[in-house]
């Protein structure tokens, strides 16, 4: 079964659930989401079995956010006059 909304928030994420019976919940054994915080908790509480596949586009995402971090972290650490030490 395939879910899209017009809306992405926690209740849209709820109705599906709602409009599913205890089986039908239970037959779900994968979900992809957007990984929204909001989408994560519903589908935790509701199909806590399932397999959380996640996509390319999200986890490239989330890699490059955490590398920015880190990155701004290490020149706030060492300072911006810090020497660059490369391969020759």
């Amino acid at each position: 079964m395939l879910w899209v909304s017009q809306d992405r928030t926690e209740q849209s994420l709820r109705g599906f659930f709602k409009s599913l019976t205890a089986d039908g919940r239970a037959g779900i054994r994968f979900v992809c989401s957007d990984m929204r915080r909001q989408h994560l908790n519903v589908i935790a509480e509701q199909i806590s079995a399932a397999l959380h596949v996640l996509d390319r586009l999200h986890i490239m995402r989330i890699m490059e956010m955490t590398l920015d971090e880190v990155g701004r972290g290490e020149v706030a650490r060492f300072g911006r006059s810090s020497k660059i030490i490369t391969a020759a």
